[in-house]
């Protein structure tokens, strides 16, 4: 597990049992479902203590706030680069390993301007619980989508700047 009293955080018992349960989850849990965990080892901790925890510890890069747009933000153990995919059905998150070709780098980097230091990819689909469950959302082989449209390289600050304001007589 390393050194946890490293990076100027004191590791109080609290927040290495709201660690160790991240790093012992594979599931990905929101902060409600560490606070549940947790409580079967630290009876007397408050929801308080958990927020609080997850988020220093996520700033100091002891683990990843995913967050997907479905409100909760979820934690993840695993800190290397790596990204995820996430069931359409049940919110469900799986671990998966995707390094995108240097090509495909290349391209979002023209296309946007941006010159990238990190990215994250996010698959959808059904898990196989799900998908076991019944037919559910109509599912659609991804590789057999039409290619995305080509993105015009965005405009920079300065092609935003307010027209010149007209001198008054």
């Amino acid at each position: 597990m390393g050194d946890l009293d490293t990076k100027n955080l004191r590791m109080m018992p609290q927040r290495r049992a709201i660690l160790e349960v991240i790093r012992d989850s594979h599931d990905h849990p929101s902060a409600a479902e560490i606070h549940q965990r947790v409580k079967a080892r630290v009876s007397h901790i408050s929801h308080g203590t958990v927020y609080n925890s997850v988020r220093a510890l996520s700033e100091r890069g002891d683990l990843l706030e995913l967050t997907f747009g479905d409100g909760a933000s979820r934690y993840d153990g695993r800190t290397d680069r790596h990204d995820h995919a996430r069931c359409s059905s049940c919110g469900g998150l799986a671990d998966v390993a995707a390094p995108l070709q240097p090509a495909v780098l290349d391209a979002a980097a023209t296309a946007t301007g941006y010159r990238l230091v990190a990215y994250h990819t996010e698959f959808s689909g059904v898990c196989p619980a799900c998908a076991a469950d019944g037919p559910g959302p109509a599912l659609t082989d991804v590789r057999n989508l039409p290619a995305p449209q080509e993105v015009k390289p965005q405009p920079t600050p300065a092609d935003h700047a307010p027209p010149p304001t007209p001198a008054l007589d």
